[in-house]
């Protein structure tokens, strides 16, 4: 079978891997001191058992390493593993694990190992992880490499190539940053990997990982010191306001808020219409009351500042004249009286909506809200049973996305077998150039056609104590990204 490379083959030796969380210099003058991290009482220390992703994240970025690092623009850097390549087909993924890598035991990892991580992840649907298992079908080792059998064709698999792996389940051992030390009802210590062999060394000699029932818990541990990182939205910066000495990172979340629009509706005939609606919104000035600025505005699916945002130089925000100037063109009538569906329960969307009325009925149409419990809202998309909706989606890793658009997965009545041949296509291909051309296309149709208008990305912030020096570049489900050059200050 012929394999197409897709990947640089990388010479180097994972001593020149710092992403994954190296640090050789044997007299380290950073080395040293103590910091305090959050974790909900476990159900289990295993990462690829728990149902608590919390939980998993901080284990996966502490005691283990994972085959591939997945970076904040959806590109991915070698780790345990040191290069891959597709098959023609783009069903075969082979990898080639570094050879010099160890488990805290002393044993080397093969891909044996990745494997068994592979099939643990597998039999727990509730793991941070489980995704892998949606794409790979089987998988089989031979020394240090490891072959992947896809279910899905093409170069989606890498983004989940980012889970945690161990030498079994009954001993837990990692070959990462730390070894779990002392454990108790109250939490644990993890001690940093100090043989002068290994490759894995981080800056903070001992992490103090402190055990908490339930979220509003470890806000308040944050406030009192107790622990030195969270993670906090709105609802929890509001807490914090007379916390001092911190530093905040903003980051991006990966949920996605968008207008969507009724195909089959008849009142909303065409995009002319949907395209006066998206030049009345002032995205900017809709984030900045909802949520005082915390959040990143997108003119498509394809998440801001990743490999595939803004390839295609369009976008919808407020422009009055090219607003009217497009209703004038459009079949549908000037004074559109329509509704739109959100959930009751959220109070995010009932302000979305609210905005949208008044900005809309400003403009001589007549639109109200219809608020409903989440199951009748969604049995009402689902049914088709609306004309407009605002719809909140987590975006996947592998920003696949046809669930949302293709014909035979959306629930917007929008059928296009162009868009229905560039969504197969970004997801198919093992080409990365190739995938950016089907994402610029994707953005272009959107934009032309509008089955939905894109709003914007959530934004989280990491909060740090004074305690920890260094910098930070938190992921919606790694936010101890770069944990290794990070210092416990004296």
């Amino acid at each position: 079978m012929k394999i197409r490379v897709i990947s640089i083959f990388l010479c180097l030796t994972i001593f020149l891997l710092p992403s994954c969380g190296q640090n050789n210099d044997a007299a380290n003058p950073n080395f040293g001191g103590e910091i305090s991290l959050f974790a909900y009482t476990p159900d289990t220390l295993n990462p690829l058992q728990t149902a608590y992703k919390t939980n998993a994240s901080l284990l996966t970025a502490t005691v283990y390493a994972t085959p591939l690092k997945v970076n904040p623009d959806f590109s991915y850097s070698p780790c345990l593993a040191e290069k891959w390549q597709f098959s023609d087909d783009g069903y075969t993924c082979t990898m080639q694990i570094q050879s010099n890598v160890f488990f805290s035991d002393g044993t080397p990892l093969t891909a044996a190992h990745i494997c068994c991580s592979i099939e643990e992840v597998k039999k727990h649907p509730e793991n941070l992880y489980y995704a892998v298992s949606e794409y790979v079908e089987s998988c089989t080792a031979n020394g240090n490499t490891l072959t992947l059998n896809l279910k899905i064709p093409g170069t989606g698999v890498l983004a989940y190539m980012n889970f945690p792996v161990i030498k079994d389940t009954s001993s837990l051992l990692g070959c990462g940053l730390y070894t779990i030390g002392t454990s108790d009802k109250n939490g644990l210590i993890l001690n940093a990997v100090t043989d002068p062999n290994a490759i894995y060394k981080p800056n903070i000699e001992t992490i103090r990982v402190r055990y908490y029932p339930k979220s509003e818990m470890w806000v308040n541990g944050f406030l009192a010191s107790e622990t030195d990182v969270i993670a906090a939205d709105m609802s929890v910066l509001s807490k914090l306001s007379s916390k001092t000495n911190i530093t905040a990172q903003d980051f991006t979340t990966n949920t996605f808020t968008y207008i969507a629009f009724n195909q089959n509706s008849t009142i909303i005939t065409d995009q002319n219409a949907r395209k006066a609606i998206g030049y009345l919104i002032d995205k900017n000035a809709l984030i900045e009351s909802l949520f005082v600025g915390y959040a990143t505005p997108t003119n498509s699916p394809f998440k801001p500042n990743t490999l595939y945002a803004h390839l295609y130089n369009g976008d919808f925000n407020a422009n009055q004249p090219l607003a009217k100037q497009y209703l004038e063109q459009s079949s549908a009538a000037p004074n559109m009286q329509f509704s739109i569906l959100i959930n009751e329960e959220s109070d995010t969307k009932k302000k979305i909506a609210e905005y949208i009325c008044d900005k809309l009925n400003q403009n001589g149409m007549q639109v109200s809200v219809t608020a409903l419990p989440y199951e009748e809202y969604m049995e009402k998309i689902d049914t088709g049973d609306y004309t407009v909706y605002i719809g909140q989606v987590n975006m996947t890793a592998d920003q696949d996305l046809r669930f949302l658009l293709h014909s035979s997965q959306n629930n917007l009545g929008y059928n296009s077998s162009y868009m229905d041949t560039l969504l197969d296509g970004f997801a198919s291909t093992t080409n990365e150039k190739q995938k950016k051309v089907y994402a610029q296309e994707i953005q272009k149709q959107l934009l032309e056609q509008v089955p939905i208008i894109s709003l914007y990305y959530e934004s989280n912030v990491l909060l740090v104590s004074e305690k920890i020096q260094g910098e930070f570049s938190p992921l919606p489900d790694h936010l101890y990204n770069g944990l290794e050059t990070w210092i416990a200050a004296n």
